[in-house]
């Protein structure tokens, strides 16, 4: 009951640490600055020739097109077709995404819309769960349930390092999305994929978003996990 309860906490952190990411842009500005990727459009932008003009833009430009991705996403790929980049005086130059593009990032919002649920459902039992703890006086796992818990984690944290990063994301891909739909995009024909330096932001997202949900977890040990624990003292 234990094992099947900390899972449920992982996804419920992990369900939290997105939404608040979420709502912070997945820290689309810092990852900006940490991969220089104003160079990486400098370098690219003007080799593209179906969407020229991209290194005329803004950072803030830039910051807002992501923002009208992430919304996208978030909201059944609503709007994506429709996105347009500026110049810095305010000139339309064209539009941002291809018919491919757009097709890749509803695919990705069709994956949210069933994910997002998933993770309110795990927040929902999360608190469930531990009233019920709370109202039971259930003591905490033992040790070695935690340390079964550690090693499981260094494990797959080995396992990306051996196999890669950048494998573990394209086979995801190659998983997760329908046959004959491209998901692959070279810098030099797509702003998207150049604007976000994939898939090296999404390594950077996805430390952000571990982060977020460890420190969730630690905050429901210091609110529940330690009262318990005076209670079994």
């Amino acid at each position: 009951m234990w094992a099947l309860f900390l899972a449920n906490l992982i996804i419920a952190s992990l369900a939290v640490g997105w939404e608040l990411l979420a709502a912070q842009g997945f820290g689309y500005r810092p990852a900006y600055r940490l991969l220089q990727i104003d160079r990486t459009i400098d370098q690219y932008g003007p080799l593209n020739q179906r969407r020229p003009g991209f290194q005329l833009t803004s950072f803030d430009e830039r910051q807002r097109l992501f923002d009208a991705i992430v919304r996208g996403v978030h909201h059944r790929g609503n709007g994506l077709d429709q996105l347009v980049y500026r110049a810095g005086d305010g000139r339309v130059i064209g539009r941002l995404l291809t018919p491919a593009e757009v097709i890749h990032l509803r695919d990705v919002a069709r994956l949210v819309s069933i994910l997002r649920p998933v993770g309110w459902g795990a927040i929902a039992l999360l608190l469930v769960g531990s009233i019920q703890l709370r109202r039971k006086s259930v003591s905490l796992p033992g040790k070695k349930l935690v340390f079964a818990g550690a090693v499981l984690g260094c494990g797959g944290l080995g396992l990306i390092a051996v196999v890669g990063a950048e494998s573990i994301f394209y086979q995801l891909h190659r998983w997760v999305f329908p046959p004959g739909h491209q998901w692959f995009f070279y810098y030099e024909e797509s702003l998207m994929s150049m604007m976000m330096q994939a898939p090296n932001l999404f390594g950077v997202v996805a430390m952000f978003w571990a982060l977020l949900a460890g420190l969730v977890m630690v905050a429901w040990y210091l609110v529940v996990g330690r009262r318990l624990q005076r209670e079994e003292i």
